[in-house]
């Protein structure tokens, strides 16, 4: 979303804990972390149009994905299958999958900061998206 506004994105950050593994992709910097549970992006602004709404929809990004692919597979296989008990191992595990989604979704937009290894404090994507909206329209920053 960063860089479909126009941003530019300095690191994406794949997972929490300890940095594992560190790669260049498209020329961003890559990490991946040791639990592979959450996810966040640095991006950087490069003008100063709207800055509030792209703050927005960068926090908004994250659990909107997660929600859009459980619609996707609904769709994809319906929702009575996706919702129905099965002893077939490719659905439990698209079951899982959904649940997972949803349940991750649901937990980034409650609103809360939560502390850095380096002692920073972050935001969960809905404070993000709540206090975005504080941030002056000429300001460049981005938490």
């Amino acid at each position: 979303m960063a860089r479909a506004v126009g941003w530019q994105v300095d690191l994406i950050c794949l997972g929490t804990g300890k940095v594992r593994h560190e790669l260049i992709l498209l020329g961003m910097k890559v990490e991946l972390r040791t639990i592979p549970l959450s996810g966040f992006v640095r991006p950087r602004p490069l003008d100063q149009l709207s800055p509030q709404l792209k703050n927005f929809l960068i926090y908004a990004a994250g659990p909107g994905i997660e929600i859009l692919l459980v619609l996707l597979i609904a769709l994809i296989i319906s929702p009575q299958t996706l919702l129905q008990r099965s002893d077939s191992i490719p659905l439990i595990a698209t079951q899982s999958f959904c649940l997972a989604a949803l349940f991750g979704a649901i937990i980034n937009l409650l609103p809360w900061p939560h502390r850095n290894d380096n002692g920073s404090t972050s935001w969960s994507d809905g404070l993000g998206m709540i206090l975005c909206w504080t941030l002056p329209e000429n300001n460049n920053k981005t938490s």
